[in-house]
């Protein structure tokens, strides 16, 4: 038995586990695995006050971003689609479009300022009539805006 200790201890023969040794490696294991963050439960942690500031209300902003992201794709095709139409047919001379009047009355409903070009004040104020159409009398609407932003951006 002295001999074949040494030998294992020199790594000349293998060594079969312990019970004791195949505790410990597994308590390693187990400890080691605890101490690899979870990437969803860290997320949540970092994120704990500002998902409690959003609440409801922050919720639905971040559902309406999404759709109005989705919804503008769609529109921007099929408007894209109907330009691309109707300038292939004005210049095929099958019809004739006065350009600067549809420019003029597609302006018309976002222009709030009345200037006649769509700006960043008109682009505060329609988003302050959203806003304020989409928070009236929506419990803890306070997070709305930046669940907008997040849905919009990454929905």
């Amino acid at each position: 038995p002295v001999v074949t200790t040494v030998l294992t201890l020199l790594g000349c023969l293998p060594c079969t586990p312990s019970p004791l040794s195949l505790s410990l490696s597994l308590l390693r294991e187990s400890t080691m695995t605890d101490k690899i963050p979870d990437q969803v439960s860290e997320f949540i942690k970092a994120n704990a006050p500002v998902a409690n500031q959003l609440g409801f209300g922050g919720i639905m902003g971040y559902c309406s971003g999404m759709a109005f992201r989705r919804v503008g794709r769609a529109f921007g095709v099929v408007l894209g689609i109907g330009f691309m139409g109707a300038q292939a047919a004005a210049a095929s001379g099958y019809i004739d479009i006065d350009w600067d009047k549809v420019k003029n009355d597609a302006i018309k409903p976002f222009d709030t300022t009345g200037d006649g070009k769509i700006d960043e004040k008109d682009a505060q104020e329609l988003w302050k009539r959203y806003n304020t159409m989409m928070t009236d009398r929506v419990p803890s609407a306070g997070g709305f805006a930046a669940g907008f932003l997040l849905g919009a951006r990454r929905g």
